[in-house]
């Protein structure tokens, strides 16, 4: 199985930061493994060398490959945000918002082109519009690659934030209607709350959230399984009093 962007960026963040820890530079690791400068300084700029290099850097650098992978477990996600322009496109022609984050998924074309059962026309535009956007790179009749790594961020209260509520939003609440099964688990709480109080259950919910976000990333880089979905919305508004009482 190929390794994703994802994964590389990570691995490779970890080996630079033992090398600062340890004081050494690439000319040091080049010695260690016998190559040339530029050839070990091309392997951390492309993030592409064989398993058995990989692991003789390890070696060189005196730690095993799985203390490594566990060393890159702990590096946070980067975020990334979008330009004012591409939000706006993506506001108004949301489906190209769905592929996009579809596409962030599963960046195998053929396995992403079958799943969502495109025609070839549609799944061409999607892509050349994507490009031209730049937040993609199309490698081959098979890949892409994207431009950005780690999380998107979305302008706060921004159209195409207003266009996730909008459209995700309402979907969620009708699936957690209609799913019963034990997978879809729901929790609802209402009280009300005093706007300090408030204030610190937003700030403790946002701290949670983040956690779990970055841990999210790092289960979907490195785990061999799909991931479950989780989907938090908060408000300020009480359940146990929406609504009008009927008359009788």
């Amino acid at each position: 199985m190929a390794m994703m962007e994802s994964e590389k960026e990570m691995i490779f963040e970890a080996l630079r930061r033992v090398l600062k820890t340890k004081n050494l530079t690439y000319k040091d690791l080049a010695k260690k493994i016998h190559i040339s400068e530029p050839s070990i300084k091309r392997i951390f700029s492309t993030k592409e060398c064989t398993l058995e290099r990989l692991v003789e850097i390890c070696s060189a650098l005196e730690v095993s490959l799985f203390a490594l992978i566990e060393a890159a477990k702990t590096i946070s996600p980067p975020d990334y945000s979008l330009s004012a322009e591409t939000e706006s496109f993506f506001a108004a022609h949301f489906h190209y918002f769905v592929f996009f984050r579809k596409l962030c998924e599963q960046t195998h074309l053929k396995k992403l082109k079958d799943q969502e059962k495109i025609d070839t026309a549609s799944f061409r535009k999607y892509l050349k519009k994507l490009e031209d956007l730049n937040l993609i790179e199309v490698i081959s009749d098979s890949e892409a690659r994207l431009k950005n790594k780690g999380y998107l961020k979305l302008a706060k209260n921004g159209s195409l934030q207003k266009a996730v509520h909008k459209n995700w939003v309402a979907q969620m609440a009708q699936i957690v209607q209609n799913k019963t099964d034990a997978d879809h688990n729901i929790f609802a709480m209402s009280t009300g709350l005093s706007d300090s109080n408030r204030s610190a259950f937003v700030k403790d919910l946002e701290n949670l959230l983040d956690r779990y976000r970055r841990t999210g990333f790092i289960d979907q880089t490195f785990q061999n399984y799909d991931s479950v979905g989780v989907s938090i919305v908060i408000g300020p508004y009480r359940v146990g009093t929406l609504g009008t009482i009927a008359k009788i």
